[in-house]
């Protein structure tokens, strides 16, 4: 039930990185189990429980890839993401961080003390 109901998030992680929503198709596939049998401590999970966990995992990364697919079109700075993208700079900054750790995101330039960033082909060391 879980990928269904995250399937538009799994749609845009996969066009971005396929691999990581292999990743994720696969740890959402543990929702009947871990609602049914429990975790390793047999601690059993509400529907509740699954939303605020995958849910926050899979929405973390469908903004990724947003942050990615915008970066594809061309070098911006984060201001011009968190308003592309109607999210707070912060939050684009914690992404671009992020992916930039994960060799995804690149320093294109900076401009008056504003870095630009550009998307990394996997394999780029940016």
């Amino acid at each position: 039930m879980a990928q269904q109901h995250w399937s538009n998030e799994m749609k845009v992680i996969r066009s971005q990185d396929p691999e990581l929503a292999d990743k994720l198709a696969r740890l959402l596939e543990k929702e009947a189990l871990l609602q049914d049998e429990g975790n390793v401590y047999g601690e059993r999970y509400s529907s509740r429980q699954i939303e605020l966990s995958f849910g926050k995992i899979v929405q973390t990364e469908a903004q990724r890839a947003r942050v990615l697919k915008a970066l594809r079109k061309g070098p911006a700075s984060v201001k011009k993401l968190a308003q592309a993208l109607k999210l707070a700079p912060p939050e684009v900054l914690a992404h671009i961080v992020e992916l930039r750790r994960r060799n995804r995101v690149g320093l294109h330039h900076i401009e008056e003390r504003t870095p630009t960033y550009i998307a990394l082909s996997p394999g780029d060391t940016g």
